[in-house]
Parts: C-alpha cells; structure tokens; sequence
C-alpha cells in the first residue's frame, strides 16, 4: 500500500494488522493502531476514524488498561452515533461495557474510576452491553451470529461481575442469568464451529460456578473445557514441548485462565483446612506444626503450586508481555500475603518441584528482543534464516 500510494488502505490494513498482533498477545500492536488512526484523522473519513479509536479499546481491553479502552470506546460509540451506524455502534458499545465492568470490579484498578461507586459504573457498563446485544440480535446487524456469540458472553461477563457487589438476595438470580447467557454462547458457537468462542464460554462458565461458591460444579466446567483442547497445546513436562508458534494461540489464555482457576480452588481448600484448625488449636506455633503435618493441606498446597506453574507458563507462552501474567500474580500474592513464612517456603518448595518436572526452562516463547521479528510482524517484511 506504501509502494502504490494506496493510504486509505494502508490505514485500514495497519488497523487490521494491530488487531491480529494483539489477538497473539503482543502490546506492540497498539503503536499501528495509533498509526493507522492518525492516518484517517488525515483523510478525514469519520466512520473508519471510530473503526480505529474501537479496536484502539479492544487492544486496550486485551491487555488489562480499561482505564485507557472506555475512553476510546466512548468515542466510538459517539462517532456511530452520528453516522447512523448500527453494527460499528454494536461493536464500540461492547468495548464500551467490558472495560466499565473491569474497572467496576478489579480493585487495583479502583482509584481510575474517580469517585464514582462500582455499583453505578456497572449500571453503565449493562447500559451499553444491552444494547450491544440488541443489536446484534434484532436487525439487519443479527445476521453476524459471531457478534451475537460475543455479545452473550459479555452479557454474562456482566451478570457474573455483579456477584462481586451484588446482595446476598439477589446473588442466585444473577449467577443463573449469567449461566443462561454462557450457555447460549455455547451451544451458538458450537453451530457455527467457532472453537474459540465456545472454549472461552465454556471457561467462563467454571469461574461463574467459582465466584458464586459452588465449588463442586467447577472441576465439571474445566473438563468440558479441556475437550474443546487440541491435544498438542498442553503442557505434559516431556517433548514434544509446546510452541509458541502456532495459529491457535488463544488456546495458551485460555489454558492460563483454567490453571489460574484450579490455583485458586486448591488455595481455598487449603485456607479452609486452616480454619479448621483455627478451630481446634489455640496455640499458633502447635497449629502450624500440625497444618505442616496435615496431608490433606499440604495436597491442596502442592496443587496450588502445581496450577499456578502451569497458569504462568501457559501465559509465558501466549507472550512474555502477555496481560495472562499481571492477572495470575495478581491473584498469587493475593492469596500468598496472608501466608507465614512456613507456609511460603513449602510453597516455594512445590513450585520448584513443579518447574523442574514441568521442565519450564525448556519451553520456547517469544523472542521480544528479536528485530527481524519485528520488522516482519509490523512492516511485513519476508523472514530470514536465523543463524
């Protein structure tokens, strides 16, 4: 496009392109964005201007900066606006309410909200996610079954996110809206053999189990979900080793998000062996003896590690900048900080057993510091033999 002086399509394919790049977890996909928006800002065409500010908020939303995606978003949304333009409105309002719910509900990403309470920034974000899926199930708009697909797992998203603010009274309705919405998404992208939208339902659907407390569901979810797998993506400890180059790539989230999950089961299951403790002994020193004692604690303990070694390398391998990573240490020091220095060195202990049979250092990922590959991924330039 560069050669023939083509700049209405160079911007398009550079818009393009950063979304491809981002989908494979790379960050460096945000600067073409920002290029290909400069370049419609210079031709003045208003709808492909929102088309780039839109998947400007769905790099931002894929790497964990809602506090950056619902402005973009906003934006958007007021371009379609003005054009009269339903389907770009449908796909700039779900940006829109993703990063409202994810800025509603992490809490290290609180203080961006400015004051405003979690309980009406999700009201907002339902706002917009509702009309979104109208959109996209009512219309000329409808016929893309692959947005609706989309637009039911953010209409679940969003019911599942209330339980964290939600009363206890109105906890069941919303944990049973958000299943309706998922299994919807299942049983859609299965009929149009989407094996990414089904996989990413059928995931949500075990956290949904986790955050409303119905922890014997969760394990059922994971495996349906590890049926969706293609069997060469997971990690066994012996080669073939996984790679990170593959066409599929999402299925390295995907598998980091299910680990992520299991560590936080095996955690809970450890904490509440404590508390049972707690309990029965009232002197600390003789309850951590005992708890280092417990079998069945230290089972959970070295589940834990074994799922959060896995979690972290499947995110290594979806990129080493990859969101994935912030969100499982996120959560491990969560937990971890409560922990006593006992219990972090078996911790530690189990997480270099599992390294070691998991044989991480072996894995392959990404080369960021490799210029040929940038050049190729952001120019397009052909590859060379690597000496």
């Amino acid at each position: 496009m560069r050669a023939v002086e083509f700049p209405h399509m160079e911007a398009t394919t550079r818009n393009n392109l950063s979304r491809v790049l981002s989908d494979r977890g790379h960050t460096r996909g945000r600067r073409l964005c920002l290029d290909a928006l400069e370049l419609r800002k210079q031709q003045g065409a208003e709808i492909p201007i929102a088309f780039a500010y839109n998947t400007l908020a769905l790099i931002d939303n894929d790497h964990m900066r809602p506090d950056l995606g619902w402005r973009e978003s906003a934006i958007a949304v007021a371009y379609f606006r003005q054009a009269n333009h339903p389907r770009g409105l449908g796909l700039a309002l779900l940006q829109l309410g993703e990063a409202l719910r994810r800025l509603a509900i992490h809490e290290s990403e609180t203080y961006y909200l400015q004051g405003d309470l979690p309980e009406a920034v999700l009201e907002t974000a339902e706002r917009a996610t509702n009309e979104a899926f109208a959109i996209f199930t009512e219309g000329p708009a409808s016929k893309e079954i692959l947005r609706r697909v989309e637009a039911m797992i953010e209409k679940g998203s969003l019911e599942r996110d209330h339980l964290h603010i939600e009363e206890e009274t109105q906890k069941a309705k919303r944990y049973r809206e958000a299943l309706y919405y998922f299994d919807q998404a299942v049983r859609l992208a299965r009929e149009i053999k989407n094996n990414r939208l089904e996989l990413d339902a059928t995931v949500n659907i075990a956290w949904t189990h986790y955050y409303f407390e119905k922890y014997d569901r969760v394990g059922e979810a994971l495996q349906e979900a590890e049926k969706l797998l293609p069997p060469d993506c997971q990690i066994t400890g012996k080669p073939p080793f996984p790679s990170s180059e593959r066409d599929d790539l999402y299925v390295y989230q995907l598998l980091s998000k299910m680990h992520g999950l299991r560590g936080r089961m095996a955690l809970h299951q450890f904490h509440s062996q404590g508390e049972k403790l707690k309990k029965e002994v009232s002197d600390k020193e003789a309850r951590r003896r005992l708890l280092r004692e417990d079998s069945q604690a230290q089972k959970y303990l070295r589940e834990a590690a074994q799922a959060y070694v896995l979690a972290l390398a499947y995110a290594q391998l979806l990129s080493p900048r990859s969101s994935a990573l912030s969100v499982i240490y996120d959560a491990l020091y969560n937990s971890l900080k409560e922990f006593n220095l006992t219990e972090l060195e078996d911790f530690q202990k189990y997480v270099r057993e599992w390294r070691k049979h998991y044989q991480v250092r072996k894995l392959r990922t990404s080369d960021l510091a490799d210029a040929d590959v940038f050049l190729q991924q952001t120019f397009g330039l052909e590859g060379v033999a690597q000496a």
